[in-house]
């Protein structure tokens, strides 16, 4: 029996695995978010590792709710996205202020999003005990070229709830839909979770 958590609240990525027909349970990391290294793609990289191996590890500890199946496979599946322009990390906005100052560096011009993903295998048996098998992660990007914006365009956009959580203080799926230029790359990469890339990879370790 094969099954799959997402150790991630992001509605984005529910829906993606959701509209590919993979069945999965939430458990949501409550590891603090840090990080030793400096660039955009190892960042995510290092993040989605620490939320998989922390989920994975209150599973084989029996630290949760969510109990294994005997010899059941299980796979964790840890995710990070962030914005990045001229290799600048771009978060979540902190306010208003910090989406219109984000929105600003990037409008006009191509950006990068990298999503980090690390998938843990967890096997085992209430007999044995349940142990991680094998861990893949890895790192995919993609290229955002935004139109221009006028400040009252910027200010129009951020009077919406749609930056608030999103990396980068926009949503390439929704309003934000009418200023995207081109994109190089997986759009579901940008959405939050490059799909394709993660079932390819997780052949490796099947």
């Amino acid at each position: 029996m094969i099954e799959y958590i997402l150790a991630s609240g992001s509605p984005r990525r529910k829906e993606i695995l959701t509209q590919v027909g993979i069945s999965f349970k939430v458990m949501v990391s409550d590891a603090e978010e840090v990080f030793s290294h400096s660039e955009p793609e190892q960042i995510v990289e290092e993040l989605a590792r620490l939320k998989c191996m922390d989920v994975a590890g209150k599973i084989i500890a029996s630290e949760t709710d969510y109990l294994p199946k005997n010899d059941s496979v299980i796979y964790v599946i840890g995710a990070d996205t962030m914005v990045s322009v001229d290799g600048l990390p771009l978060g979540k906005p902190k306010d208003k202020a910090d989406a219109f100052n984000m929105i600003k560096m990037i409008e006009g011009r191509e950006h990068i999003v990298s999503t980090g993903v690390s998938i843990a295998k967890i096997t085992g048996n209430e007999k044995t005990g349940f142990y991680i098998e094998a861990v893949k992660s890895f790192c995919e990007n993609s290229s955002v070229i935004v139109n221009n914006m006028s400040d009252e365009e910027i200010n129009e956009y951020i009077s919406t709830n749609e930056p608030y959580d999103k990396a980068g203080s926009y949503a390439i799926q929704g309003i934000f839909a009418k200023y995207i230029k081109g994109i190089r790359g997986d759009y579901y990469n940008i959405v939050g979770f490059p799909i394709c890339r993660f079932l390819n990879e997780i052949k490796d370790i099947a």
